[in-house]
């Protein structure tokens, strides 16, 4: 089976154990590129009201 992977680590240990044969984690570049971007976001809004 093939699975999206967010790089988070227990990710495969978990997927593994529920379903019990061989898996294939794909890297999801394009969630993981925005919800970096979405806290970089947060953060520079956040520093603007503060300021």
């Amino acid at each position: 089976m093939t699975f999206l992977d967010d790089g988070e680590g227990a990710s495969p240990f978990l997927i593994k154990s529920a379903i019990r044969e061989p898996i294939t984690l794909i890297l999801d570049w394009w969630h993981l590129f925005a919800s970096s971007r979405a806290a970089d976001c947060v953060e520079e809004i956040a520093n603007t009201c503060v300021a």
